[in-house]
C-alpha cells in the first residue's frame, strides 16, 4: 500500500480483507510481534519488511491474495514487490490511499491500537519527525506501475467500488 503514515492504510485494509476473505499483512502487527515495544527505526523497518515479504510469498505460493499493508512509497519497494509477485507467478497491483499531509498527520498523533499495545506518536521538539521524513522520500508512482488511487477522506464504501473495478480489470474477481 502507498501513502503517509496516517492516511488511513490500514483503516482500509483491515475493512477490505474482512470483507473480501483477503490475507491481510500489516507491517504495524509484524512490528509488535518482532519487537515489544518498537522504535520505528529503519532498521527494524527493513525487518518487518523481510519478514512480510516471507510471509507474503508463503501466502501467495498457497494461492491466496494478499494485502501487503506497509509504507511502500518508493519506486525501489515497489519494484521489490512487484518482483516478489512474479516469483510466485501472480500481478501486483498497488493501492494508493491519497491523503492531504496535513490530515495524514493529525491522524497519525491520534492513539490507535497496534496489537495489544495502544500507541500514540509524539515527537520532541526542534527534531525532524518520522512523518517529516516519510513525506519528503515520498516517491508519486509513475504511469508505468499498476496503482489503484484511492482517496484518503472517502468512505470505505466509495473506496471498495473503485478498488473491486480497477481489480476487475485486472481480472480479479472478489468474493
Amino acid at each position: 500500500m502507498i501513502g503517509y503514515p496516517g492516511a488511513g492504510k490500514t483503516t482500509f485494509a483491515k475493512q477490505f480483507c474482512a470483507a473480501f476473505n483477503v490475507t491481510h499483512l500489516c507491517a504495524d502487527q509484524v512490528g509488535v510481534a518482532l519487537y515489544k515495544l518498537p522504535t520505528f527505526s529503519e532498521q527494524e523497518r527493513q525487518q518487518v519488511l523481510n519478514e512480510m515479504s516471507w510471509q507474503c510469498l508463503d501466502h501467495l505460493q498457497d494461492g491466496l491474495s494478499v494485502l501487503y499493508d506497509a509504507n511502500i512509497n518508493t519506486g525501489e519497494e515497489r519494484q521489490r514487490l512487484r518482483d516478489l509477485a512474479e516469483k510466485s507467478g501472480v500481478k501486483a497491483i498497488g493501492i494508493w490511499i491519497d491523503t492531504p499531509p496535513t490530515l495524514s498527520e493529525k491522524r497519525l498523533k491520534e492513539i490507535r491500537t497496534v496489537g495489544n499495545l495502544e500507541v500514540a506518536f509524539f515527537v520532541p521538539k526542534n527534531r525532524p519527525s518520522c512523518f517529516e521524513k516519510v513525506v519528503a522520500l515520498f516517491e508519486d508512482p509513475s504511469y508505468e506501475e499498476d496503482i489503484v488511487k484511492l482517496s484518503g477522506t472517502a468512505s470505505f464504501e466509495s473506496q471498495s467500488k473503485i478498488l473491486a473495478k480497477a481489480l476487475g480489470a485486472h481480472g480479479v474477481i472478489l468474493g
